[in-house]
């Protein structure tokens, strides 16, 4: 049998293996658990106009996004999905040199419709997330988009991240 070459390596194998200084990998980059938070919102009846937010669940400084879903049992609406930082400033990033608004919008590009019973996906792109690594605490965020959502529908869902 003929060895594969080896032409390139991930950024991950280059640092972990093939560099001239051995670094270890975070665990959300090499053996890392996934972990998955659940999240379910029963809309209330007059509250769910267009614009309004809805805080899904709360992710763990560290976690590093893998993708999401979320659906609802024709809600007549659609929706952002995104982030916003847990400690209430308006960041999502506030490290030191720097700072990222919360983002309504930032793992879902655009409205995404959830009235009906197929499941929309979130975060499935490097543009939309995808691997994006939360430097604190933050909430998943849902905001109304196009409709408000019916009285009594409930949205449901799921993200994945990798911590430790």
């Amino acid at each position: 049998m003929a060895l594969t070459a080896r032409d390139y390596y991930s950024v991950e194998v280059a640092q972990s293996e093939n560099g001239a200084s051995v670094a270890p990998l975070a665990p959300n980059q090499l053996h890392g658990r996934v972990r998955m938070a659940r999240f379910s919102f029963v809309s209330p009846v007059g509250d769910t106009a267009v614009g309004k937010n809805v805080i899904l669940c709360r992710l763990p400084k560290g976690a590093r996004i893998l993708s999401g879903k979320i659906v609802s049992d024709t809600s007549g609406g659609k929706v952002s999905v995104g982030l916003s930082g847990a400690n209430g400033n308006a960041l999502i990033d506030d490290t030191a040199g720097a700072t990222v608004a919360d983002a309504p919008a930032f793992l879902a590009a655009a409205a995404t419709d959830i009235s009906g019973t197929v499941m929309q996906s979130f975060g499935i792109t490097v543009a939309l997330g995808y691997g994006y690594v939360l430097k604190k605490d933050c909430f998943l965020t849902m905001t109304v988009d196009t409709a408000a959502l019916t009285a009594a529908k409930t949205v449901q869902g799921h993200v994945e991240y990798v911590i430790d």
